[in-house]
Parts: structure tokens; sequence; C-alpha cells
């Protein structure tokens, strides 16, 4: 279920930020407003990353109790 939910803000912040920098993307010329908006688009990746991790960490230990 929380795997779910990570997939869908993953996407869904992804999608809602290209969308809302799209006007912007080809008029920047800086290279310190490229590394911002870099950034700005990690952040649905690094939620998404964080979420999945947690998870990941919580089936390692239930399989270790269970079967180790």
């Amino acid at each position: 279920m929380v795997g779910i939910i990570s997939v869908l803000i993953f996407l869904g912040g992804t999608t809602a930020l290209l969308f809302y920098l799209w006007p912007y993307i080809f008029q920047i010329s800086s290279v310190y407003a490229i590394s911002g908006a870099v950034g700005i688009l990690m952040i649905p990746f690094m939620v998404y990353q964080t979420i999945n991790s947690g998870q990941a960490n919580k089936v390692k230990y239930f399989n270790a109790k269970r079967y180790g």
C-alpha cells in the first residue's frame, strides 16, 4: 500500500513540477538557474526514495525475524 502511495507521489510531483516549470525550461541560461531547476525536480524523487527505502528496511527486518 505504501509502495503505491510512494509511486503516486513520485509521478504526481514530477508531473506537476514539470508542468509548472515548462515555460521556463528553455529560457534558463544561467548555470545556477539550471542547477536550481534540477534541485527542485529532485524533491519528488527524494520523497520516493525515502519511502521506498523505509519499506525495504521493514521487509528486511521482518524476513530476518521470521526466517532468520
